[in-house]
């Protein structure tokens, strides 16, 4: 499981990744997104508007240390 605390976006954020789905919330966005097959499914909310989300990760990302895939996963979830 990879877990991320921190600012992002100057917002204080706490976001948990593992095999089961990812959730919490990066900057102003909230994720609740469940594991299915190579992708996650559920829901995300910016600005208290929640809407259907799928998130994708990169096959290779396991294999980052944890800070690289902290980082990138931040970066793909602020987009």
């Amino acid at each position: 499981m990879t877990h991320i605390r921190g600012l992002y976006g100057g917002v204080l954020s706490d976001l948990a990744i593992g095999p089961k789905g990812i959730q919490g919330n990066a900057g102003r966005c909230s994720y609740s997104l469940d594991r299915k097959a190579d992708e996650y499914t559920g829901f995300s909310a910016c600005g208290g508007l929640q809407h259907p989300a799928d998130v994708h990760l990169p096959k290779g990302l396991a294999s980052k240390p944890g800070a690289e895939q902290a980082a990138l996963i931040a970066v793909l979830l602020g987009r």
